[in-house]
């Protein structure tokens, strides 16, 4: 079985890749890992490079390559959408996902790290994170409804930030989504997420969406509970005490000010305190 990761890894979050790669000896080892970036290749590797990750089997693609295959991305900016590129990377994730040949391709924020071992298949059935009895708006499960044709399967949430997807489940997902309705997928899925009219803005989860289709085709899939340490300060990080127990750590300051890349040096700003007190969950 051929896998791969794939990593989005937008402007303001490349501090934060810097800090989740070094994690990555809790997860599977990929064929291959997709960082799907607006920096140019070359660039973008010498900054891993100089933060010590391991970029064997890495590929990089510009935002651009993968719009030029797949123009449909661009429907998902939303004139005056406060939350700016949130859809956008949204898209950039399906549109990835679809893109990759791949058995299996795990999807990974550039803000979560998994802190404990986690593996994508257990018992070569797909292990899907999920967090107990959370709700999100219900525009996600509408979506994921109207989508896939099928309820929300379990009263829990799976905006779990990382997900592994089967290849020919996500083919199967598209070719409904295609034969449903007359447009392109990528139009039809934002076309099908409603609007909420009081906020002027439509809320969609991939997570969500892959999450519904998957348990549906795969009766005997695990699920696995998240224990999540998320931090939105660098205090919370440097000098607060972390929970008594959690499996994943999360970024929650939505503009990525924690870990700052400094585009004059490529430099990020604050790495090295973190990983300071980090140091024994990467030894492990």
């Amino acid at each position: 079985m051929k896998t791969a990761r794939i990593m989005p890894v937008g402007a303001h979050r490349i501090g934060n890749a810097c800090l989740s790669l070094q994690f990555d000896r809790n997860l599977d080892q990929f064929d291959n890992t997709y960082i799907v970036s607006p920096l140019p290749v070359d660039r973008l590797q010498k900054v891993f490079e100089r933060y010590n990750i391991n970029t064997t089997g890495f590929v990089y693609i510009t935002d651009q390559e993968l719009i030029d295959a797949y123009p449909q991305i661009n429907s998902w900016y939303l004139t005056n959408d406060y939350r700016g590129s949130w859809l956008f990377q949204q898209a950039l994730k399906l549109a990835c996902v679809d893109y990759v040949a791949a058995d299996l391709v795990f999807v990974q924020d550039a803000d979560t790290f998994c802190t404990q071992p986690y593996h994508c298949l257990v018992n070569n059935e797909l292990n899907l994170f999920y967090q107990p009895n959370v709700n999100h708006h219900w525009g996600y499960y509408k979506a994921a409804e109207n989508l896939t044709g099928m309820p929300r399967p379990y009263p829990h949430s799976f905006v779990c930030d990382m997900m592994p997807v089967l290849k020919q489940d996500w083919i199967a997902l598209r070719d409904r989504i295609t034969a449903t309705f007359s447009a392109h997928w990528l139009d039809s899925v934002i076309d099908q997420t409603p609007w909420d009219y009081s906020a002027g803005v439509k809320w969609f989860s991939e997570y969500e969406l892959l999450a519904t289709w998957s348990i549906y085709q795969n009766p005997e899939i695990v699920l696995t509970p998240q224990q999540r340490f998320e931090f939105k300060s660098l205090e919370a990080l440097t000098h607060r005490d972390f929970p008594a127990e959690f499996t994943v750590v999360s970024d929650k300051n939505p503009m990525g000010q924690i870990l700052p890349f400094d585009y004059a040096t490529d430099t990020v700003y604050n790495l090295d305190a973190v990983l300071d007190r980090l140091r024994q969950l990467v030894q492990g």
